[in-house]
């Protein structure tokens, strides 16, 4: 929409016309940011990662633990003791609730952590 500039002389009834486009696309403008905003907060949400309780016995031969939740496949990071643990190396993802370490077998004392994006 165009904006037509407001010249010396214009009557009250152009100048107000002019001016309401104006409010107009302002209105319009902030509907879009409003929108743009939610949007961005909603993604932020999908996208936060959380730390999730595990689920399994630390007994020095369990290598499976479960999640108290689903979580987002492909979005795991797993610690042992502080050290990163790399997916597909060092544990899979079995389903949305689980993981499986590949070789190692956490120790009673182990301090394991799994972050992830909650779904």
């Amino acid at each position: 929409m165009a904006i037509n500039k407001i010249n010396n002389g214009d009557s009250g009834s152009v100048v107000r016309q002019i001016i309401n486009s104006i409010i107009d696309l302002v209105n319009g403008f902030t509907t879009t940011i409003n929108s743009l905003t939610q949007r961005i907060v909603h993604l932020e949400k999908k996208t936060e990662y959380v730390i999730m309780e595990l689920i399994g016995e630390q007994d020095e031969s369990n290598k499976k633990f479960d999640t108290i939740g689903p979580y987002v496949l492909g979005s795991s990071n797993v610690y042992v003791n502080g050290a990163r643990m790399f997916a597909e190396i060092d544990y899979v993802e079995l389903d949305e609730k689980g993981f499986e370490f590949v070789h190692y077998v956490p120790k009673r004392s182990d301090v394991i952590i799994f972050e992830c994006i909650k779904k």
